[in-house]
């Protein structure tokens, strides 16, 4: 009886000690997964955001003399290889893939449609405050597009900007696939 009570002690003992560690291991491999997802959405949130403003510098990505009035914005949509936004005669090859990019920002960050303003994006370029705008060092005419939203109660404004250089976009989620957390 003593054999069989060591036995069933040691299965015992084996069984809670493996219960332990699969859960010690388990909730290691989540806060794993956990740190890796905010990372992810760090990356993705940095690479999604410009700064607009006047006067902004080329790969001068933080700097804390940046005008009071700058404002930030989001890339939200991507339109490739839009022909309308080119004008003929620009000397670009027509293989050349360039995109139009929309930001979305507060309409205070631009004062007026005619406003002179800069988008700089994370990897330091920027985009829009020049008349004439280079694509791979030609240069073409670009028509600004500023759509506002203020008349209608929002704060809202959709600016866009052309570039070669192909930058990441945010998503949106459904907010009707969203599950309820009571």
């Amino acid at each position: 009886m003593k054999f069989k009570f060591n036995i069933l002690a040691w299965v015992v003992i084996i069984c809670f000690l493996a219960l332990i560690v699969n859960k010690v291991l388990f909730q290691e491999s989540n806060s794993f997964q956990e740190s890796n997802s905010y990372e992810k959405i760090d990356n993705i949130a940095r690479g999604t955001t410009v700064l607009i403003g006047k006067n902004l510098e080329p790969r001068q990505v933080e700097n804390a003399e940046e005008d009071e009035l700058s404002g930030s914005g989001v890339i939200i949509h991507r339109d490739c290889n839009t022909k309308g936004a080119m004008a003929g005669g620009s000397g670009i090859d027509a293989k050349t893939k360039f995109c139009e990019y929309y930001v979305l920002t507060n309409a205070h960050v631009i004062p007026t449609t005619n406003a002179d303003y800069g988008i700089r994006t994370a990897d330091g370029q920027v985009y829009g405050e020049e008349i004439n705008p280079t694509i791979l060092g030609k240069k073409y005419a670009y028509n600004r597009q500023i759509y506002r939203y203020e008349d209608r109660g929002y704060d809202l404004a959709i600016l866009s900007f052309i570039s070669d250089i192909h930058y990441p976009i945010a998503a949106f989620g459904d907010p009707n696939n969203r599950p309820i957390q009571v």
